[in-house]
């Protein structure tokens, strides 16, 4: 979806009128302005027409000809219709006639173009045009836009048809095609201030400053003006001012669309100065307040110091998140990493330099905040200081909140965090608590101002706002409707929220019972079940709409959601990645889903339904792509739409066992309230309690707790147990994962046993040669060789390897694995000949199967290297380290964990070798290196500098050994304990030199 192109068609009228004098300034405008909408990174538009999207001094019929073919073009493919009309045009009464070529200018419908006749049957015909754009440079071009604004409603039934008009004039003469050369000096230069795209609301000023004699004009569906929203999907070109053909349909294009809808009529109060105050005092702000108070558009303020009147300073925030309770930590980290990428120089190189760095390890255990913000952040140098915003904290599900808050306490301190809360809800420790204060009287009254409220209706809109920001801005769309009387506002009580939400549903015309059946209750209602803030991709939408045979297209669903454009939100509108949600969550939670409260209410349990099937249908669980949106919205809502829909448990786990979240830690995220929800409704004992316990406990370990999830696993198997029975495939099958977490919590005996246990019951059970059963005896081997006895398990692995090739075959993955267990038992039970033979024979195996630099293969020849020097080889085993290094480095990158052991290696047995100078000097390149990537107290960086105190001592140098040591042994006891071999370990060398009698 992130590469589609929008579905625009254009055609550019030029014409010269015989009857009349030459116009200097075509066709060369018309070729530019024709140039400029079929260009991708900006108007993206494709022909209307077959020859090209330029047509230049048509006849009468050749153009009626041509503007019908460009509708029938645009409507069979569902697109948006630009079309621009540059030449003569005249005035007859109130009526408007563009001149063709063989015109006459006497406004003659049989020699002349009345135009807006034309474009209305052509419109009213055409049901499948997404949305029309006319550009009409012209005299007297006002008048066909008087006309057009009088259209109304010019489809069928209820159907509202999209359309804006913007004319070079009044009812006067126009000069020199002005306004058209301006709009394209504007679209070529972008439009700093406008989101991702540029639409009619932008061009008021740069045309009348262009051409104030002709007073341009612009007319939308609603009779609006150059003040008025009119529909953000009708946008003439990408802005370029942000270059968001790049990055335009992801995460940056819609933030910067967020950030530009709250801040659009911002009304800089004194509560932002103290809020830049607090932020650049305090390394962590929270700003609470409750709802409707203004806090995501003071959020947003912060990232868009242009509209603050001098209040935040530039560049005083780097990035920006908007949670809504469909938001995964994964969401909010690809949103910040992208701004970061803008912001912050060096960013994107370091993310690379950093990601390459991490182990599959820790791919699985650290969080997508720390994989792409924090940890990149560490490798900028010099290290930049970073503002980042998340508004509204408490909105995030209790998962990802907590995880997001220990992801941004725990990192740098130069990075400086600012939240936005309810009062009640947890924050960052230690934050600077500001609290939103109620907005005055004036300060709501320049807000109606701003927005083109009359001036006599703004007293008793700021009497029934009392200072909420939420009441304001539904008060103000209600006073710029058409017909609006203010003393139909009552005057002895407030307006209620709900009165409000009454209104604006009737005023779209919810009053027509089956134009609110049929249309506005199915996409409403879709979007209340979804979340507040534009959270549900559109093609989601329009399916789930059409389930709950409501509008069923793209173009239906846009024309219902301008209807109802001041409760929605819409991300790149107009565009193949546009997201769509209501404008506040109190829309849903405290209207639509409550059936005693308003007019207009909504079941919530056919609408998840219909958003359930919506997603089974377009992101099916067998065909997923974590980098699409519609399966990244899949991938944290499918299970709530699911359960919501039908409280169907086994639903739920299907979908979250179906899709991939990319790494133990996220799916932990993902299953973490559901043993909870199921316990509740299902009991503690049903069998899907259970499933979804084990799976957040498995998901647990492999994040990197493990003894969190032995503890739970000890609780579950006993209950499995009791509910399926000992023998039961699911008991079985939690009992070997209770037996693994058990060893990787690091009892090795307690596994080793657990497995012994288990092996017969499996065998008895599935059979000898079940995958399942093999997997057992394999986990029995390496337990039982890292509990201690190398041999027994060199033995165990020597049995399994005809099974398991005899099952899988000689070149499966599993038997290529036992293999390679086989030869590191044999060599670790005290036979590094043997190993080294046996890894030698695999190695081919290795490069034949998986291929000569797949990570498995060089780690296998790692095995290899280690093996052969350990065969008392030490000289073969540089040279194969030698040899190794370079190919680490070219495949995994230089900083990569699995290359700096390699480095390591090579060292170690360089100074096996004899050459321990050169060993120390190995080691004290990959010290730094290692405490940079790893972490000064990482138990490797922590070898590497035994290791070079180990090679400082043959290399001559005992002092600084033992000076290294005693600096290193307190390091040891802190980070591994007392009793870990490994401190015991290099304890005694330090012992050993200080007896040797080296402490002078």
């Amino acid at each position: 979806m992130a590469n589609q192109r929008a579905s625009r068609r254009a055609l550019v009228i030029g014409s010269q009128c015989a009857a009349l004098g030459r116009l200097s300034f075509l066709p060369q405008v018309a070729e530019d302005l024709a140039a400029l909408l079929t260009d991708p990174r900006l108007g993206d538009c494709e022909s209307a027409l077959e020859p090209g999207p330029l047509l230049v001094d048509p006849s009468w019929t050749t153009m009626i000809t041509a503007v019908q073919k460009a509708f029938r073009t645009a409507n069979d493919s569902e697109s948006t219709l630009v079309l621009a009309l540059l030449g003569h045009g005249i005035a007859n009464d109130e009526d408007f006639y563009f001149l063709p070529r063989n015109g006459t200018g006497s406004g003659s419908s049989y020699k002349d173009v009345f135009l807006s006749q034309l474009l209305k049957e052509e419109l009213r015909n055409a049901a499948y045009l997404d949305g029309l754009l006319v550009l009409l440079d012209t005299c007297h071009a006002g008048v066909g836009a008087a006309q057009a604004a009088k259209w109304q409603e010019v489809g069928l039934g209820r159907h509202l048809r999209r359309y804006e008009m913007v004319t070079a004039s009044a009812d006067r003469p126009a000069y020199g095609g002005k306004v058209t050369k301006a709009l394209i000096d504007v679209l070529r230069c972008g439009i700093p201030a406008a989101g991702t795209t540029i639409d009619a609301r932008y061009l008021g000023d740069p045309l009348w400053q262009a051409a104030p004699d002709q007073r341009p004009q612009r007319i939308t569906r609603d009779g609006g003006g150059w003040r008025q929203p009119g529909d953000e999907g009708l946008w003439w070109a990408h802005n370029a001012a942000h270059d968001v053909t790049a990055n335009g349909a992801g995460a940056l294009g819609a933030v910067r669309d967020r950030i530009v809808e709250l801040t659009g009529h911002l009304q800089p109060t004194a509560i932002l100065g103290d809020l830049v105050t607090a932020a650049e005092t305090s390394p962590r702000v929270a700003l609470v307040g409750p709802r409707g108070s203004g806090k995501s558009t003071l959020a947003a303020a912060l990232a868009r110091p242009e509209t603050t009147r001098g209040r935040v300073p530039a560049r005083f925030v780097q990035a920006i998140a908007f949670a809504t309770r469909a938001s995964t930590l994964a969401d909010l980290a690809g949103t910040l990493a992208a701004q970061l990428e803008e912001a912050v120089p060096g960013f994107t190189d370091a993310s690379h330099r950093y990601l390459r760095r991490l182990s599959s390890g820790e791919k699985q255990s650290l969080d997508a905040l720390h994989q792409h913000v924090t940890g990149p952040l560490t490798l900028v140098a010099p290290p930049p200081a970073v503002r980042l915003v998340i508004d509204a904290l408490d909105e995030l599900p209790a998962a990802t909140r907590s995880s997001l808050v220990h992801a941004l306490t725990a990192a740098d301190a130069e990075l400086r965090l600012v939240v936005t809360a309810r009062p009640d809800s947890p924050r960052p420790p230690g934050s600077h608590i500001l609290s939103t204060a109620q907005a005055s009287d004036d300060t709501i009254t320049a807000y109606l101002h701003a927005r083109g409220v009359a001036e006599g209706h703004r007293p008793t809109l700021v009497r029934h706002a009392s200072g909420n920001w939420l009441h304001a801005h539904l008060l103000a769309d209600r006073a710029l409707r058409p017909g609006f009387d203010v003393a139909t506002l009552p005057d002895d009580m407030r307006l209620t929220l709900t009165a409000l939400y009454d209104d604006e549903l009737l005023a779209a015309g919810a009053h027509d019972t089956s134009f609110w059946q049929s249309t506005l209750r199915p996409i409403i209602g879709v979007l209340a079940v979804a979340g507040a803030g534009p959270v549900l991709p559109l093609p989601l939408l329009v399916t789930a709409s059409g389930h709950l045979h409501g509008p069923a297209t793209t173009t239906q669903v846009r024309d219902a959601l301008v209807s109802i454009s001041g409760l929605v939100v819409r991300t790149q509108p107009g565009q193949p990645a546009e997201h769509v949600g209501l404008f506040h969550s109190s829309l849903a939670e405290d209207y639509l889903v409550r059936p005693d409260n308003g007019q207009f209410t909504v079941e919530p349990s056919e609408y998840h339904a219909a958003l359930a099937e919506a997603i089974k249908e377009l992101a099916p669980l067998d065909r997923q792509t974590l980098t699409d949106p519609l399966h990244q919205y899949a991938l944290g809502a499918e299970a709530h739409h699911r359960w919501n829909a039908y409280r169907d448990s086994g639903a739920v786990i299907e979908s979250l066992k179906g899709r991939s979240a990319g790494s133990a830690v996220n799916e932990r995220e993902l299953w973490h309230h559901w043993p909870a929800i199921f316990e509740a409704t299902l009991g503690p004992e049903h069998a899907h309690t259970l499933t979804a316990r084990a799976n957040l406990a498995a998901a647990t370990g492999m994040a990197g707790d493990w003894a969190a999830a032995r503890d739970e696993f000890a609780e579950l198997v006993p209950l499995y147990e009791q509910v399926l029975g000992r023998e039961h495939p699911d008991t079985l099958r939690n009992r070997a994962i209770f037996a693994k977490v058990t060893g990787k919590a690091g009892d090795w005996a307690a596994a080793r046993d657990q497995f012994a246990e288990l092996l017969p019951i499996v065998e008895n059970e599935l059979g000898p040669k079940d995958p399942e059963t093999l997997t057992v005896r394999s986990d029995l081997a390496t337990w039982t060789g890292e509990a201690g006895n190398w041999a027994a398990a060199r033995d165990q692995f020597a049995e399994l390897l005809p099974l398991r090739t005899s099952v899988s075959g000689a070149k499966d993955p599993e038997t290529l694995s036992v293999r390679s267990n086989l030869a590191s038992s044999t060599g670790s039970a005290g036979n590094w000949a043997a190993a080294r033979d046996q890894f030698a024979e695999l190695l081919p195996v290795f490069e034949n199967v998986l291929g000569p630099k797949d990570p498995a293969t060089l780690n296998h020849r790692a095995n290899l290297g280690n093996a052969t020097g350990e065969a008392d080889d030490p000289v073969t085993a540089r040279a194969k380290f030698s040899e190794l290094l370079p190919v680490y480095e070219e495949v995994l990158g230089p900083e990569h964990p699995d290359t700096l052991t390699a480095r390591s290696n090579l060292a170690g047995w360089t100074g096996e070798a004899g050459d321990w100078p050169a060993a120390r000097d190995q080691f004290a390149e990959l010290l730094p290196v290692r405490q940079q990537v790893l972490g000064p107290e990482h138990p490797h960086t922590l070898y590497t500098r035994a290791s070079l105190a180990r090679a400082n001592r043959h290399a001559g140098n005992p002092g600084a050994a033992r000076d290294e040591l005693a600096r290193l042994v307190p390091v040891y006891e802190k980070v591994l304990g007392l009793d870990h071999p490994d401190t015991i370990i290099v304890r005694k060398n330090l012992d050993s030199l200080e007896s040797a009698g080296l402490a002078n």
